[in-house]
């Protein structure tokens, strides 16, 4: 499959608009590796943040948004940190897996993982106001396709008194769900 590479910062729609939303200068990233190598789950991954900012520059959309490196970022900022251009990574990874979600991107099955896992932690917060890992691994498992992974485990730290087994609810709940609500409102997601 051909893909046509974009030379001009001008014609790059997903470069302008992912610089517009974070306010960096994305585009004048020289490739130097030091977010990838400083990157704590880079080893999980293949290419690593420099590789996700590479494919932004060159505007390919898609490989972009369904780039894993994008979906397992934690949001450390030891790539920000490392960056000699100040350029805040983590903020540019949100927002190119805002962009996949909202654009219905196909993702990878690295990404698609890390997507499950996401959607079930959020919504044990959403849920309970914090997270409640047996549901979360329920849903997480149900939503991957995976569905006795870690099965076992769970069983092990039930009897090891290491998870409760009824959710505590924070009080004033409704509260976070408005919160959430307003997000999804002006994010635009699906929920």
């Amino acid at each position: 499959m051909k893909k046509r590479i974009l030379t001009s910062q001008h014609e790059n729609e997903l470069l302008r608009e992912i610089e517009d939303r974070v306010g960096a200068p994305v585009g004048t990233c020289y490739q130097c590796g030091k977010c990838t190598g400083g990157c704590p789950v880079c080893a999980e991954q293949a290419g690593g943040p420099r590789e996700v900012i590479r494919l932004i520059q060159l505007g390919c959309r898609e490989e972009a948004c369904g780039a894993a490196a994008a979906w397992r970022c934690v949001g450390c900022l030891t790539c920000a940190c490392r960056c000699p251009l100040g350029i805040d990574v983590p903020r540019v990874m949100d927002t190119v897996r805002q962009i996949a979600q909202r654009d219905g991107v196909k993702l990878g099955e690295g990404a698609l993982k890390m997507n499950s896992f996401i959607e079930a932690f959020l919504d044990g917060v959403r849920d309970y106001g914090r997270l409640y890992e047996p549901t979360m691994m329920v849903q997480y498992n149900l939503n991957s396709g995976y569905l006795v992974t870690n099965f076992h485990k769970g069983v092990i730290f039930l009897a090891r008194r290491k998870l409760t087994a009824w959710p505590g609810r924070v009080k004033k709940i409704e509260r976070l769900r408005r919160l959430f609500a307003r997000i999804a409102e002006e994010e635009k997601w699906p929920r």
